[in-house]
């Protein structure tokens, strides 16, 4: 069995003005006990589209990406209550569901959408 499969890394800056600002947040690693990953492109509708996500077991890390160049699009992990939107070409970075979570629930603003889910299985 191998160790630190799934590795994430981000970083933030901005510079405006006479701002340089830098976050770098580090690398992560971690060990997937499973072997499943689900990588898909959806259409998510201006009315709530519900996507599964234990459908590659105990879901651990999420990442999404808004494809659509116009329009944003609303997530979360509960009907009707949305988290977060990602502006348009925008991202959300990997992030780890809590236990139990079985769907992630997501809408277009305007018009639909094609969003990128990546779910994979700790």
């Amino acid at each position: 069995m191998m160790a630190n499969e799934i590795k994430i890394q981000c970083d933030m800056s901005l510079t405006k003005g006479g701002l340089d600002y830098r976050w770098a947040m580090g690398r992560q690693s971690l060990t997937q006990t499973g072997t499943l990953i689900k990588d898909i492109v959806v259409s998510i509708a201006t009315s709530e589209t519900t996507i599964a996500v234990d459908d590659v077991g105990t879901p651990g890390f999420v990442a999404l990406m808004n494809l659509d160049d116009t329009n944003y699009v609303q997530w979360g992990v509960a009907t009707t209550v949305y988290t977060g939107r990602m502006i348009a070409l925008g991202q959300v970075r990997p992030f780890q569901l809590d236990a139990g979570v079985q769907d992630l629930y997501l809408k277009a603003n305007t018009a639909a959408c094609e969003v990128r889910i990546v779910v994979f299985e700790l």
